[in-house]
């Protein structure tokens, strides 16, 4: 039962992921471009047995090879871009109650990491409701001060972490190549100078900023490069983050065994079990597990609809589609 019950939840979470969260990272229409779409019935023949060269999913003409589909992790991702989210949380966490005040207010760099923060009563509900209700940053040039001096602060010094300066020197000490090389390797606009920068893709003001700070162009560290880029159309990041966020992607989702789309008996789910795990959203799972929550938006990534759109306007938890337990369980191949 346990075994059963954890291949169902790695199932949901795979579906919401790739469902909810990353079409407001890259972009709706980038999916399918990037073969990180998922399908709306039956099963994805897409699983990479052996690896290989993919040609024809170029977001901006470029050609990503997953050498050898493992479903890995890359460097690049791990070490450098894949911490682009920290610039997106705020400042502080707040808790909310029902009617959407805010009643108290905790330092990120205090709560980070700290699950006790959320053991009392209603705790988790305020938390929650303010995690669905409120804008993150905007990706960029820019990290709150919490994560900066108060992060992990020593209580003898007082002294905290500087999470960006962390990251940078991570991505020097794992032998990352510099911003410009990876445009390169994602075939966009290769330049040789800090004018060409700022001609072609990059705000003036940050160029003038790396000229400052770095000795060539060639030096500029990916995570600053990248954060320094405006987002593509519909998406969060811009188009060397996108790149690189998309190859990790696919080899999450075409270098798994187990992937929950795939076929592969005797570990594959039935179709009548896929068609339960495509109804589950991050709303739903709230709605469950929450106590003092009764609305919430349709797609918990974005925020409710100022003008009563349909598809982002709160809806009831009583009225959020639920998953039909005996279809899970009792379904076979």
């Amino acid at each position: 039962m346990f075994q059963e019950a954890r291949r169902i939840v790695i199932a949901q979470t795979q579906h919401i992921t790739y469902s909810e969260f990353v079409p407001v990272i890259v972009g709706k229409a980038n999916l399918k471009r990037h073969a990180i779409d998922l399908q709306t019935n039956g099963y994805d023949s897409r699983y990479d047995m052996v690896g290989g060269q993919l040609n024809n999913l170029a977001l901006i003409n470029w050609t990503v090879c997953l050498e050898g589909a493992d479903g890995s992790t890359l460097n690049v991702y791990a070490a450098a871009m894949g911490h682009f989210f920290l610039t997106l949380l705020p400042d502080r966490i707040s808790i909310t109650d029902s009617f959407g005040h805010s009643r108290r207010e905790e330092p990120l760099g205090k709560v980070f990491n700290d699950a006790s923060f959320i053991y009392q009563r209603n705790r988790l509900d305020a938390v929650l409701r303010f995690l669905t209700e409120t804008p993150i940053r905007k990706p960029g040039l820019h990290i709150t001060p919490e994560l900066k001096n108060a992060f992990r602060r020593d209580g003898t010094s007082g002294q905290g972490i500087d999470v960006a300066a962390y990251i940078i020197q991570m991505g020097r000490d794992h032998g990352i190549p510099g911003y410009l090389q990876w445009r390169r390797y994602c075939q966009l606009d290769n330049v040789q100078s800090f004018a060409s920068m700022s001609a072609k893709f990059l705000p003036s003001v940050n160029v003038s900023m790396f000229e400052q700070l770095y000795g060539s162009p060639e030096d500029v560290d990916l995570i600053v490069g990248g954060l320094a880029e405006a987002p593509l159309p519909g998406a969060l990041l811009g188009p060397t983050f996108s790149c690189l966020f998309a190859q990790q992607l696919q080899k999450t989702k075409r270098g798994d065994r187990f992937w929950y789309e795939n076929f592969f008996y005797p570990s594959s789910f039935s179709t009548q079990q896929l068609e339960e795990i495509r109804k589950t959203t991050l709303a739903r799972i709230i709605c469950d597990n929450a106590d003092d929550l009764r609305f919430v938006q349709h797609n918990v990534f974005s925020l409710q609809d100022d003008y009563g759109l349909v598809i982002q306007a709160t809806i009831l938890c009583d009225r959020s589609p639920h998953l039909t337990v005996n279809d899970l369980t009792n379904s076979t191949n």
